[in-house]
């Protein structure tokens, strides 16, 4: 059994509905093949990387072996871990302002 940690989490998107300046991490043929971006020559882990990847007409990989482009069917992008919005418990939180006190 083969186990791994990643710091980041991973959103598997079709081609066709990437979100504009989406990072790719990897990405996933119709074959089933499974690629890492690094395993690309001059593929760099930047913004806008997907929309370079759609404009070539292939990749070539490290080993020599090029991919079409048109053979991609996912690209695994680096999903945007949002905290939740819990609140402070009250006794830290701080008021923005204070009630006026009565004047007797």
């Amino acid at each position: 059994m083969v186990s791994a940690e990643a710091k980041t989490l991973l959103k598997r998107v079709d081609v066709d509905y990437v979100p504009t300046k989406a990072v790719a991490m990897a990405l996933e043929t119709y074959d089933g093949d499974f690629y890492d971006l690094a395993e690309f020559a001059q593929q760099k882990k930047y913004k806008g990387n997907i929309d370079q990847i759609k404009n070539a007409s292939t990749l070539k990989l490290k080993s020599g072996e090029e991919i079409d482009v048109n053979g991609i069917r996912y690209f695994f992008i680096a999903k945007k871990d949002r905290p939740s919005m819990k609140l402070p418990p009250p006794e830290k939180m701080h008021p923005a302002f204070k009630m006026p006190s009565d004047e007797n």
